[in-house]
């Protein structure tokens, strides 16, 4: 009789911490996945910026550079090595990114993703507009990730 109390005890143990995980790991993997997409908008828009400035040093115009230019030359005029992967940004709708007169641009950036770069890179969360006094941000308003060289 002790047996079949105690085992009762253990299984209604274990359905309870099955819970517990599934519900605060949900929380923790959400978080999680949204830092690392902000992290990969980061991390893309400060490898474009180095490149452009690199161009740049090299006398290259920058309102002529794009991301294809970045990458197309050969030895030293391949400043961007590898072009940066933008898919995991968002799971429903694929994020464009563009290059034009030193500003990369991603569009199609979800909001909770946007908040978190500006929280990032200490913007606040409140709404950021684009503008050339930001080096880097997300204008939340519109769903687009900036990066000014």
């Amino acid at each position: 009789m002790t047996t079949i109390i105690l085992t009762i005890i253990g299984i209604l143990l274990a359905a309870a911490a099955a819970l517990m995980v599934i519900f605060y790991g949900g929380d923790a993997f959400n978080a999680g996945s949204v830092g690392a997409r902000a992290n990969t908008l980061q991390n893309a828009g400060t490898n474009v910026l180095s490149a452009v400035q690199l161009a740049r040093a090299d006398g290259k115009l920058v309102s002529g550079l794009t991301l294809a230019s970045l990458q197309s030359g050969t030895g030293d005029d391949n400043y961007l090595k590898e072009m940066p992967s933008f898919a995991s940004v968002n799971t429903t709708t694929a994020p464009v990114a563009a290059l034009a007169a030193g500003v990369l641009t991603v569009t199609n950036v979800p909001d909770d993703v946007c908040k978190r770069v500006n929280k990032n890179l200490g913007l606040g969360t409140g709404t950021i507009a684009q503008a050339t006094t930001i080096k880097m941000g997300c204008d939340t308003a519109g769903g687009k990730f900036f990066a000014n060289a």
